[in-house]
């Protein structure tokens, strides 16, 4: 069965990969308001300061994609805002994830994964491409058997 590529340099996350000179992210085990403690969820949080808009790419059982991967987006969070992602224990889906994300004065978030996705919103297979998609670079993430999850992106 075909699986999305993992980076297998640990240095890549790190690279700059954006036209801004860096454009890091933070990863945290958990990030959660007193009533949201004990739910499993992958978070993400915008800790940068321009509106940031997300598309990300999980597994997905193979009934309901033929190559076992979703692409799907776009979540637009304001600075300062999180936002669950998935609900459930995101190491359980799997423990890599990729995400790709953009800033409103054009940073990004990116890495070497590229699929075509819309500009709209979507949930589609990894494989299927839509007339009007555009090809970004999904960068990974190791959720590193964590349940609950928070993705900070920061600049």
């Amino acid at each position: 069965m075909p699986m999305a590529p993992r980076d297998t340099d640990p240095d890549s996350w790190h690279r700059p990969r954006s036209r801004r000179p860096s454009t890091p992210v933070r990863a945290v085990g958990s990030d959660r308001t007193e009533a949201e403690v004990g739910k499993a969820m992958l978070w993400l949080c915008n800790r940068y300061m321009h509106l940031v808009s997300a598309a990300f790419i999980m597994r997905m059982s193979t009934s309901t994609c033929p190559e076992g991967w979703l692409k799907f987006g776009w979540y637009n969070l304001n600075p300062g805002e999180c936002r669950a992602i998935y609900s459930g224990c995101a190491s359980a889906v799997n423990r890599y994830w990729y995400i790709y994300a953009i800033a409103g004065n054009g940073v990004e978030w990116a890495g070497s994964h590229c699929y075509r996705v819309p500009t709209t919103a979507f949930q589609r297979c990894l494989n299927r491409c839509d007339p009007g998609s555009r090809k970004v670079c999904f960068r990974e993430f190791d959720v590193n058997g964590f349940c609950d999850f928070t993705l900070d992106l920061v600049a």
